[in-house]
């Protein structure tokens, strides 16, 4: 049976996909950039109380390291959540597609599908914004 938790949960896992795509692609470019600039260079000084200077250089495998395994884990949460989504969107579709009333239905779909505030559904339908949280209520 499905539950107002389980239709909320349905509405901002669909919300956080766009989310967790912008953050793979910031991650994607920083990995780009990373390796198009390739090697670092810097100098340090020391021996001889300061005044010998060395260059050291090399690739930044630490931060490199770092961010790929943040774009992994951003992959696997992207991906489970399309499986979640999956899971639990026919569900959620018989279950809208189930309510007699057409109203009803487009504010179901409006609310828990398209991620509309209750005002606004309330000014596309021309209804007061609290008969949407009603109507919703109503089905819980």
């Amino acid at each position: 049976m499905i539950t107002k938790a389980i239709m909320k949960q349905y509405r901002f896992i669909l919300l956080e996909q766009p989310d967790l795509e912008r953050r793979m692609k910031k991650i994607s470019e920083q990995l780009e950039r990373l390796e198009a600039e390739g090697t670092v260079v810097d100098t340090v000084s020391g021996g001889n109380g300061g005044t010998q200077h060395f260059r050291i250089e090399g690739f930044p495998t630490a931060e490199y390291s770092e961010k790929r395994t943040r774009l992994m884990s951003q992959k696997l949460r992207h991906e489970a959540n399309e499986r979640r989504i999956a899971e639990i969107e026919a569900e959620v579709c018989a279950f809208i597609d189930s309510i007699e009333d057409s109203r009803d239905r487009l504010i179901f779909r409006y609310y828990f599908e398209d991620g509309m505030s209750q005002q606004e559904i309330g000014e596309k339908l021309h209804i007061d914004q609290t008969l949407v949280g009603k109507r919703i209520d109503r089905y819980f």
